[in-house]
């Protein structure tokens, strides 16, 4: 399976700073990411990172009321965190609610999804990260949660990366 890691920054990135897969496979604390959560980390050409902001920016509309977009610019505001990530609460809630109700016997046995659902909900490991300031990437969840509101957000580098 793939998904997409997102550089984000509080100013404009030139090409020239996009990060670059290289970062995952040195001595610093990205290189964690392969094996943790990748097994590998690629660029993206050109078209498939217009592609992947675009996604990235559509799935953000749908959230008028937490996000405000600039296509243009390549960037975002966070207006509330709270909307932001309001649907996943739900959905974290309505996952442990089902959890809660296990018995013992359920618990040792389980095979129910109840539980990786509310563990997704809240930070979803196979997700969309985001790498901020040459850091080791954070789940999107994670990622807004740190975030300041009313903070543009620049879209840099798109990498992808299987897991």
């Amino acid at each position: 399976m793939h998904s997409k890691i997102i550089q984000i920054e509080k100013k404009p990135v030139r090409k020239e700073a996009y990060v670059e897969e290289d970062f995952f496979y040195g001595d610093g604390e990205a290189s964690l990411f392969i094996g943790d959560v990748a097994d590998y980390v690629c660029e993206m050409e050109a078209e498939a990172r217009e592609v992947a902001v675009k996604s990235f920016f559509e799935a953000l509309k749908k959230m008028p009321k937490a996000f405000e977009i600039d296509e243009e610019n390549e960037c975002f505001i966070i207006k509330d965190k709270t909307k932001a990530l309001e649907s996943d609460y739900l959905a974290w809630k309505t996952a442990i609610e089902n959890c809660a109700k296990w018995s013992l016997e359920e618990f040792v046995n389980d095979t129910d999804l109840d539980f990786y659902q509310a563990k997704a909900n809240y930070a979803d490991h196979f997700g969309l990260y985001v790498i901020q300031n040459g850091r080791y990437p954070a789940e999107w969840n994670n990622f807004v949660r740190s975030a300041k509101e009313g903070v543009c957000y620049y879209v840099g580098a798109c990498l992808d990366y299987h897991f």
